[in-house]
């Protein structure tokens, strides 16, 4: 069965899931972690997360296309944002008008439609969101 928002989460992943995110020391998550006092996906490196996706069908010849907007979390742990800036720029520079690729659909170049990072409570972690859009439709 055709599924847009599994189709761009793994294409997401593995557009990610490269030497350009995880060499600035980040692990790409496919799923929000754990979070809890026995587990801190922070304590040793940052995080990029593919996080919620929302589906807008949009029709076609013969339906099944849909408009997919898809956020990607960016969290550190450090005394500065700059390495959230950095990783930012490697998620925007992988995705943005790139080719990626799903089995069983066609995707368009994701289009980055927002961007924001905030400071957290604690002084030290930094959260930053990009939501980008694409368009998917089932070979």
């Amino acid at each position: 069965m055709f599924d847009s928002a599994t189709a761009v989460q793994e294409a997401a992943y593995g557009a990610l899931n490269v030497a350009a995110v995880t060499g600035l020391g980040a692990e790409v998550w496919a799923h929000m972690p754990e979070i809890g006092p026995d587990a801190d996906p922070l304590a040793d490196s940052s995080v990029v997360i593919i996080h919620d996706t929302s589906i807008e069908p949009i029709g076609g010849k013969d339906g099944g296309l849909d408009k997919v907007t898809f956020q990607i979390i960016t969290a550190v742990r450090k005394p500065d944002r700059g390495i959230l800036t950095q990783l930012q720029g490697a998620v925007r520079e992988q995705l943005e008008d790139r080719e990626i690729a799903a089995f069983g659909v066609l995707l368009s170049r994701p289009i980055l439609t927002s961007a924001d990072s905030e400071l957290q409570e604690d002084g030290q972690t930094y959260i930053g969101k990009q939501e980008f859009m694409t368009i998917v439709q089932p070979l």
